[in-house]
């Protein structure tokens, strides 16, 4: 490799670093049609191996493009991945090599799946009967999902915001319980006096 390309080594090497085992990052040699460097090598390549690029096709995807992809690929193993090709080119504008980052997208796409079965609220289960009648569970399921639909933490709400959340819990009866004020005050970190206030103005309205 040039001293020019020297830097992408380092480039190469702190890319790779990012998601060990997950990112595999490559320089093509345009000139030689060979590897000229490869971090965390999981498709079993190595420098000085045949780059195996389609040449009629990467002269039409290169030209006047900096960027090809992302596109799909796939591991020796058949895991998925999603790839990206940056074109670099030399201080004529010609393309010289090809830096390509693989990344393995199979944990991914398991853990997306995971978090979507967890924190699926249209699709979530009632709890079941025997939770039905704790009232400090429905107002928790109450407040969480008015959150979840204002897309913020309760700390970060204004003033407006709890109004809906206790517009919802008094929709749902919630304030009729003996001690829900002072349970609802404490979940929204505020004082009891502040709270009826809050009450008051959903009441007037």
């Amino acid at each position: 490799m040039s001293d020019s390309l020297q830097n992408y080594r380092v480039l190469c090497k702190a890319i790779s670093l990012l998601l060990p085992n997950q990112l595999e990052v490559v320089i093509h040699d345009l000139g030689s049609g060979k590897i000229a460097h490869i971090e965390n090598p999981y498709s079993n390549r190595k420098v000085g191996d045949d780059s195996l690029i389609d040449e009629d096709e990467l002269t039409t995807e290169i030209d006047n493009k900096a960027i090809i992809g992302p596109y799909s690929k796939s591991t020796p193993e058949g895991e998925s991945t999603k790839s990206i090709t940056s074109v670099l080119r030399d201080d004529k504008g010609v393309a010289t090599h090809l830096l390509c980052i693989n990344m393995k997208t199979g944990l991914l796409a398991q853990s997306a799946k995971l978090l979507a079965s967890l924190i699926d609220f249209e699709s979530k289960q009632q709890s079941p009967a025997l939770m039905g009648s704790d009232w400090r569970e429905n107002a928790n399921q109450i407040i969480a999902k008015t959150l979840a639909e204002l897309g913020m933490a309760m700390h970060a709400t204004s003033k407006a915001d709890k109004l809906k959340i206790v517009t919802a819990l008094e929709a749902n009866q919630i304030f009729q319980v003996r001690g829900s004020s002072d349970y609802v005050a404490k979940a929204f970190g505020i004082s009891r006096a502040s709270l009826y206030t809050l009450l008051r103005d959903v009441r007037q309205h």
